[in-house]
């Protein structure tokens, strides 16, 4: 799909589908599909719309999949799938490496986030198993340990 956009002038659609992949990885939408795509057509170009149908699942494993392709290792969800197969997004190995950094740092403070803005802490603790995932283990220096 990233790819495919691309080719019809969505210049930043690869970055942005890896960053919606990287975001339902950390808050285990595992119904993610490509339904919950979409693009404005224009004359001149297209573009992705915004993100819509995102879903944090409960689950009680250490490791899950995501219901589509994220890297080499299939649907797994972790970083390290995600980085094994950046080319369809149109990334290099250094920007890839930016944005996880990123999302997990977006990622890292989301109960602080939440009680700023009012979510009574009963509702926090019941999704910290959706987002218990935002830690994955990742090593920036060594991306595929």
């Amino acid at each position: 799909m990233a790819e495919a956009a691309r080719r019809y002038g969505a210049v930043n659609t690869g970055e942005q589908i890896f960053r919606r992949m990287l975001f339902n990885i950390c808050c285990a939408n595992t119904d993610d599909h490509p339904r919950n795509h979409a693009f404005f057509i224009h004359r001149e170009k297209i573009e992705l719309t915004p993100a819509y149908d995102i879903a944090p699942c409960r689950f009680q494993f250490d490791s899950y999949e995501l219901a589509l392709k994220v890297g080499k290792q299939g649907r797994l969800a972790s970083f390290e799938n995600a980085l094994s197969n950046i080319a369809p997004f149109g990334l290099d190995n250094k920007e890839a490496i930016s944005i996880v950094s990123e999302i997990k740092s977006i990622f890292s403070g989301w109960q602080k986030r939440f009680e700023r803005v009012g979510v009574k802490p009963k509702d926090i603790e019941k999704l910290s198993r959706r987002f218990s995932h935002s830690g994955i283990h990742f090593d920036e220096q060594h991306p595929s340990k």
